[in-house]
């Protein structure tokens, strides 16, 4: 019996240093080739498009299956239909356009997409952070989640249960939450790093935010445009409240300034809401993965109409609408 156990305590202990001298030859291997731990880095096929979605929850697809949301079902869409092209997910929850705007030279930079959709702007009323709000600093407390073994085993699982374009996206995590707001932890494949969604003294106007909307999507425009990739917003499936109004006021007038394509995704829900189907949209009016799947068809056929994806000869034309158009 006591030598069973003492075989016991060796294996356990000859596992525990395998372990040990595997997480340090991964993190010896990030620090030498970070390009082989990222998730967002440019793929080798120049014939491949890539397509990067930022924005919110509503890119992220909150209350859904990572694979039911837009971009996902868009990637499985464009792999089915032979088109060569790869969606990636850079949507993060309660983000502000003006997060999206200092956080996009970074995933142009590593990525390097031809297209980027871009869907944010109603969590500028609430969310100042970084804007005007600087949140409390706070020491980050090391978990165990945080072992390069352990993340890597989570991106085979993903990859495996929930497709490809699902073990793409970008490490993100909850490790704060308050009546103020949350703090989350980011990894866009050049080290982990705090992202704060803190609200202010006050919520902002609707005026005020058009006005911050408008100038955040116009700085998020020019950069995608001085990255050589085409830039193409989307405006929200449903605007019932002030703030949205306000965000789609933005999106005309930026569409209309700057010609870029914008597509009003309330034409899906007028669509789907005349045939009668129901469970479209969850209480808090976040789509379902049955709206994502209309949604990412109705986009997915306007990249290719329009020469978007794939790119056309000479580049797609230059959107001369003025406003936005539907999504159909």
């Amino acid at each position: 019996m006591r030598e069973a156990i003492v075989r016991l305590g060796l294996v356990c202990g000859g596992v525990l240093v395998g372990l040990v001298l595997l997480e340090g030859a991964l993190e010896l291997a990030a620090v030498a080739a970070p390009a082989l731990f990222t998730r967002v880095s440019a793929p080798s096929d120049p014939g491949r498009v890539r397509v990067a979605c930022v924005g919110d929850s509503h890119v992220y697809g909150a209350f859904v299956r990572p694979e039911d949301a837009f971009p996902e079902q868009l990637d499985r869409i464009f792999h089915r239909r032979g088109i060569p092209a790869d969606v990636y997910n850079f949507g993060i929850p309660g983000q502000s356009s003006y997060q999206v705007r200092e956080r996009l030279p970074r995933i142009l930079e590593r990525l390097r997409p031809q297209v980027v959709v871009v869907l944010v702007g109603h969590n500028n009323y609430w969310n100042l952070s970084e804007r005007r709000v600087e949140a409390p600093d706070a020491a980050y407390g090391w978990t165990w989640r945080d072992l390069r073994l352990v993340r890597l085993l989570h991106v085979l699982r993903v990859s495996l249960r929930e497709g490809a374009a699902a073990a793409r996206r970008p490490e993100l995590r909850i490790v704060e939450q308050t009546e103020q707001g949350q703090r989350l932890m980011l990894d866009l494949g050049d080290g982990l790093e705090r992202v704060d969604m803190w609200r202010g003294a006050g919520d902002l106007t609707p005026d005020e935010v058009e006005r911050v909307t408008d100038e955040d999507l116009r700085a998020i425009v020019t950069s995608i445009r001085a990255a050589g990739a085409v830039p193409v917003l989307l405006g929200y499936p449903a605007i019932v409240r002030p703030e949205r109004v306000a965000v789609q006021r933005a999106l005309d007038r930026v569409a209309g300034a700057m010609n870029v394509l914008c597509l009003d995704s309330t034409w899906v829900t007028d669509r789907l809401q005349k045939r009668h189907l129901d469970g479209l949209f969850f209480p808090d009016l976040h789509p379902t993965a049955r709206y994502y799947r209309a949604m990412a068809w109705s986009l997915g056929r306007q990249l290719v109409r329009r020469g978007i994806v794939p790119p056309a000869t000479g580049g797609p034309p230059a959107a001369r609408d003025g406003r936005c158009v539907p999504l159909v």
